[in-house]
């Protein structure tokens, strides 16, 4: 098999996972309570990117000796998305950590003292 042939596998491979970190945890049943509820798609969202980033970098590394370069450009297209993914989580915690958003706790409703 030649590189080309490889590499459109390998991108095959990368679309199929990204795809599934989507579709899987969407498709997921909510089992459980509370915070394992949410958890369990989580960490299937966080796998399947995992497994496309790695892909994505094998995608790269074999794209730079590409002849053409918007072959290398398109090659290094799912790295990009995986550190763009990396960044904006990154970014969201350090905007959450920065802005102490506050939650009022709810307060029972008054009762009206309106007489008849």
């Amino acid at each position: 098999m030649t590189r080309t042939h490889w590499l459109v596998l390998l991108s095959g491979i990368w679309a199929a996972l990204y795809a599934a970190s989507v579709l899987v945890p969407y498709f997921t049943a909510p089992t459980d309570f509370g915070f394992t509820r949410g958890m369990n798609r989580l960490t299937a969202f966080v796998q399947y990117q995992l497994g496309a980033g790695v892909v994505g970098v094998f995608i790269w590394a074999m794209g730079q000796r590409l002849r053409h370069r918007w072959q290398r450009w398109l090659a290094r297209v799912p790295g990009l998305l995986a550190i763009s993914l990396v960044v904006l989580v990154l970014v969201a915690i350090t905007v959450a950590n920065l802005f102490e958003w506050r939650v009022e706790p709810a307060t029972l409703p008054q009762e009206s003292t309106v007489t008849q």
